[in-house]
């Protein structure tokens, strides 16, 4: 039986277990924003400073929670992994704040676009894999390179997985 954390709310918490497989099915990753959640990238230093979202509220008085919204589907939601997100804090603030903006489908659609892309990205077979090289060139006087950031993107968007750093080369 799970224990709510405010009696006079009727608010549930998530099990330390559950809201650990959370983590592990979003890789760490904010799943709206997309930031890792295990850098304090203010003072360079490892951190854990994610949080665990609900989509459909751990009380029925919560943000999308609906009239058909009972305390005893809050109880049962409140568990399922489903229904969980990892977010930022400042991506749970604003689904939290604008709820009416945030709607349980919507959430539920980016929840398991997400979580579809870092099971792909962990499960890319052997020859699906390519090293990445990166030819700089001069026109005239300007350097043409392409950033690291959006030939990776561009790999993964063609199911290709990086191996390793791209490789830069003058040319």
């Amino acid at each position: 039986m799970l224990k709510k954390a405010d009696h006079s709310s009727g608010h549930f918490n998530t099990s330390p277990y559950v809201k650990i497989l959370v983590w592990i099915h979003a890789a760490a990753h904010c799943e709206l924003c997309e930031t890792n959640l295990t850098h304090d990238f203010r003072i360079g230093t490892p951190m854990k400073w994610g949080e665990v979202a609900h989509i459909l509220p751990a009380s029925p008085k919560g943000p999308r929670g609906n009239t058909g919204h009972s305390e005893e589907e809050a109880q049962t939601r409140t568990n399922d992994s489903e229904n969980l997100m990892l977010l930022c804090p400042e991506c749970h603030n604003r689904i939290d704040r604008d709820g009416d903006n945030y709607p349980k489908d919507d959430l539920s659609g980016l929840h398991s676009s997400c979580l579809t892309r870092i099971r792909l990205a962990a499960s890319t077979p052997r020859e699906e894999r390519a090293i990445p090289v990166i030819v700089q060139g001069q026109h005239h006087q300007t350097l043409v390179a392409i950033p690291a950031q959006p030939l990776l993107t561009a790999m993964s968007a063609e199911g290709l997985t990086a191996q390793g750093h791209p490789i830069t080369g003058k040319r």
